[in-house]
């Protein structure tokens, strides 16, 4: 098996790697979305050729590796979506090895990766170093009743803030500082201004008890097309136990339907046994995990 960059000549065996794959990964969870534009994909691919690694056997591809290099407030870092590998469990293994030798000599410091939520993939890649970060589950929206709980809409950074403090701690990670904190109030403040992300409270006497951001997804692959992002859902500690972060989601997933939405997704941390519980007694259902290896 010889590995080697991209070229022109491999971009439609490789969108036919890509199709295949998304194919299975859809057979396995009806709630992963098949379907893929395969000119848009073909066109990318050839613009980030040095993006690419493939695997050969004979004439054949047998496996490729796509990470695009983006700097953050925490330095290089490569990531790979849910069409962005395939290949047998060896074929990838060698892959993701040649990879980190060429993303280490360029200053990267990490690779994330989204992984079909399944064990015996998974494991494949804890092998070699990554963890799991991230659990992307997804919903169907059906028609509902009005019900849930009667909602604020606010667009108030400093109260996003403080709500993310809460999430951190239930996720047992510290609160950012200095110049981590500051990207995160102006992630926070260019989220809010955008006209279609709405930050749902409930409140009472006043106070504000709970939130969840919510915002339409762009278009991506291996998710359906008109889907519902939740993000940030918290409760304030001497609030919880009184059934507000179902109401709080449960009302905020009514309006979304009703605005047309087919489904909602969300993200958590496996450690945050209280978010773990709460999405999937709503029947959020697993897709994706996000895996990270530090380089």
């Amino acid at each position: 098996m010889r590995l080697r960059d991209l070229e022109p000549g491999d971009v439609d065996a490789v969108v036919r790697r890509v199709r295949d794959a998304l194919a299975d990964d859809h057979a396995h969870n009806p709630l992963i979305s098949p379907e893929i534009d395969t000119a848009t994909l073909a066109a990318s691919l050839r613009a980030t050729r040095e993006s690419c690694l493939v695997a050969e056997e004979g004439d054949a591809i047998v496996g490729h590796l796509y990470g695009v290099v983006l700097a953050g407030s925490d330095g290089r870092n490569a990531w790979t979506g849910p069409d962005g590998w395939s290949g047998a469990s060896e074929v990838a293994s060698r892959l993701r090895e040649a990879a980190h030798e060429r993303w280490r000599a360029s200053g990267v410091r990490a690779h994330h990766a989204w992984v079909r939520d399944d064990p015996t993939t998974i494991a494949a890649w804890l092998t070699q170093g990554y963890r799991v970060m991230d659990v992307r589950g997804l919903l169907a929206l059906g028609a509902s009743d009005e019900g849930g709980l009667e909602l604020c809409r606010r667009s108030d950074v400093a109260l996003a803030l403080h709500f993310d403090a809460l999430i951190d701690a239930a996720n047992d990670e510290s609160p950012p500082r200095g110049r981590a904190r500051r990207t995160r109030r102006q992630a926070l403040h260019e989220l809010l201004e955008d006209p279609d992300t709405t930050q749902y409270v409930f409140e009472r006497d006043g106070m504000a008890l709970a939130q969840c951001i919510a915002f339409a997804l762009e278009p991506t692959r291996a998710t359906p097309l008109r889907t519902l992002h939740l993000s940030a859902v918290a409760v304030e500690p001497a609030a919880r136990r009184q059934g507000l972060a179902r109401g709080l989601v449960e009302a905020v997933l009514i309006e979304g339907a009703s605005q047309g939405f087919t489904h909602a997704q969300v993200t958590w941390r496996p450690n945050n046994e209280a978010a773990s519980h709460l999405w999937r007694a709503m029947g959020f259902r697993p897709t994706y995990a996000h895996l990270v290896a530090m380089l």
